[in-house]
């Protein structure tokens, strides 16, 4: 057993060719030095059948024994099944009830996440990733995407979707030369500052307890400064724990522009002192899972959080009556979530197709926007014309309405830019490490 760990570590690293071959040179190196070394000790009379004779030629056939039982037991368990990384709640059984009925032989299996996968993406324990459309190209110089392009299926679900959308994906979608595709647009959203007005005082509160339509035009993102939240508020200021985007967001509050964010790091080491700083950092809190979002607002626990959005908002739930996302006349952030197929899928990129599909037609689009867990926004016209029309309170709607058109294009009044990976995105994570260090979590 402590040999199928090893291998199973090595084939966390190295990948999966790697392992085979680091066991295969190992033992026939070590079988060839028990079959040229003299030894006395003999159990017959022939020397064929000598003890080192004997090892030396299992150690030699130990590691095709290894790789054919490692290959057929992944094989086995593996099956025909699609194996997807995806967001936390993309699990439910109404979201994928009839798509296992449709196409029985496919089997799903998913691992949710509340924040960012830790995952080793090389591995081919999985097929099918979801994730931030700014991710795709650090991937794709992995070499860790398969190119969607020949499949027609997919290309064709560009013609589906809102212009709004097709508009800001397209190149974060495709390879630099536009000849690869990367992933597909599965929904997107805004990241709103979150507040509960109740737990402000002042002139400020009263803004905030406006209707929606009227304070939009007098909430600017610098009105939500770290150092002045301190005196605004008496409740604790709640971050959502992800570095992406916490940070972006918190250098909008500090006078970076829409398009800047992702360039300005300067600020980004100013940000993390402030918040590790002895004095004040007791009332600053992280928020690891969405359920703590809505919760730690509508109680009154936290009074803003910064870095969430709409899409934390229960849909049809009395916390929208107390839990208000905030459009800062200066603009939003948007985020679009994609479907991408993994290079170290067993198969063709063609077997993902079906659930591909099955994300983006109208049914599960209205489903996934609607799920107990994360609540975006779909991508596709039929359903994002259902969602504009308010045929359901969805948390979104206000600023579905405030920033795009019923056709999904962006007002001539609105400013969207789209999240991306800022340059210096390492240094933005060794940052997170030590606001994580220093603050608590909710």
């Amino acid at each position: 057993m402590e040999l199928f760990k090893l291998f199973d570590k090595l084939h966390e690293y190295i990948g999966h060719h790697g392992a085979i071959m680091f066991f295969t040179f190992g033992f026939f190196l070590l079988g060839g030095v028990l079959l040229v070394s003299p030894q006395p000790t003999v159990v017959s009379s022939h020397p064929k059948f000598s003890a080192t004779y004997i090892v030396g030629s299992f150690a030699m056939l130990l590691p095709a024994v290894v790789g054919i039982v490692v290959l057929t037991f992944r094989s086995h368990r593996k099956g025909r099944q699609i194996q997807v990384i995806a967001w936390k709640g993309w699990d439910d059984e109404e979201i994928y009830g009839h798509f296992k009925r449709t196409l029985p032989d496919f089997l799903l299996y998913e691992r949710g996440f509340d924040t960012v996968p830790r995952v080793t993406y090389r591995s081919d324990e999985f097929d099918v990733l979801v994730c931030d459309i700014e991710f795709l190209h650090r991937y794709h110089k992995s070499k860790q995407l398969a190119d969607l392009a020949p499949l027609g299926a997919i290309s064709d679900l560009w013609q589906k979707t809102i212009p709004i959308i097709r508009q800001k994906a397209r190149v974060a979608c495709q390879s630099d030369d536009g000849r690869i595709l990367l992933g597909i647009p599965i929904q997107f959203g805004f990241q709103e500052i979150l507040v509960n007005p109740t737990s402000f005082t002042g002139d400020f509160r009263a803004i905030l307890t406006e209707a929606p339509a009227t304070h939009q035009s007098k909430v600017s993102y610098s009105d939500f400064k770290l150092l002045d939240l301190l005196t605004k508020t008496n409740a604790l200021i709640g971050i959502w724990n992800w570095y992406l985007p916490a940070l972006s967001l918190l250098q909008l509050t500090e006078g970076v522009s829409l398009g800047d964010v992702s360039k300005a790091p300067g600020h980004v080491e100013e940000i993390t002192r402030f918040l590790c700083d002895p004095t004040h950092r007791s009332r600053f809190v992280l928020l690891n899972r969405l359920e703590s979002v809505s919760q730690a607002l509508e109680d009154g626990t936290v009074g803003v959080v910064l870095g969430a959005g709409s899409w934390a908002i229960p849909v049809n739930n009395s916390a929208q009556a107390r839990i208000k996302p905030i459009v800062p006349r200066e603009g939003l952030l948007m985020f679009i979530n994609c479907a991408t197929v993994l290079n170290s899928a067993d198969a063709a990129p063609v077997r993902a197709v079906p659930l591909i599909q099955h994300w983006r037609n109208c049914r599960t689009q209205s489903k996934l926007c609607d799920n107990n867990t994360f609540r975006a926004i779909p991508v596709t016209q039929e359903s994002f014309n259902e969602l504009y029309g308010g045929t359901h309170a969805h948390p979104s709607l206000f600023t579905l309405t405030a920033m795009l058109t019923k056709d999904g294009e962006a007002h001539d009044t609105s400013k969207i830019s789209l999240r991306e990976l800022p340059t210096g995105w390492r240094h933005w994570q060794e940052c997170w490490e030590r606001v994580e260090a220093a603050l608590r979590v909710l």
